[in-house]
C-alpha cells in the first residue's frame, strides 16, 4: 500500500498541470489526498467529491452497467475528468477552458512517471 508522501508526490505532479486547479487522489478504503491551487477549497471537497465519485460508481455497478474507468463533468466553472488505474481513483478539477483530450495525455504521462513511487511497497 502506497504511503501518504508517495499520493502527494502524485498529486503534486498533476497540480502542476498549467490548466488544473485541484486534484483528488484516494484508493478504496483510504482517505483522498488533494491539493487545490486556491485557498478556498477545504479538505472536506475532497471527501465529498471521492464519496460522490463512489456513489456513482457503485450505481453504474448495481444497474449491471459495468464499471466505470473513466468519467468527466462540466460545471460553469471547471470541468472534471476522473481515472482510475489499477486500485488508484484520481479526479483532475480544471478550467473549464483546457482541452479534455489534453489533459488526459498529461495526466496519463504525469501518472507513469510516478507509478514506480506508488508501488513501491
Amino acid at each position: 500500500m502506497a504511503k501518504e508522501t508517495d499520493y502527494s508526490a502524485l498529486v503534486y505532479e498533476l497540480t502542476n498541470i498549467d490548466s488544473v486547479e485541484g486534484v483528488v487522489v484516494w484508493r478504496l478504503g483510504e482517505l483522498p489526498v488533494s491539493n487545490w491551487k486556491k485557498d478556498k477549497y477545504s479538505h472536506a471537497t475532497a471527501g465529498m467529491l471521492s464519496a460522490l465519485t463512489g456513489n456513482l460508481e457503485k450505481g453504474v455497478e448495481d444497474l449491471g452497467l459495468g464499471n466505470i474507468d473513466q468519467l468527466w463533468w462540466q460545471s460553469e466553472s471547471f470541468q472534471c475528468v476522473g481515472f482510475r488505474v489499477s486500485d488508484l481513483q484520481i479526479l483532475v478539477v480544471a478550467s473549464r477552458a483546457s482541452t479534455v483530450a489534453e489533459l488526459r495525455t498529461e495526466v496519463a504521462s504525469r501518472v507513469d512517471s510516478v507509478w514506480p513511487v506508488l508501488h513501491n511497497d
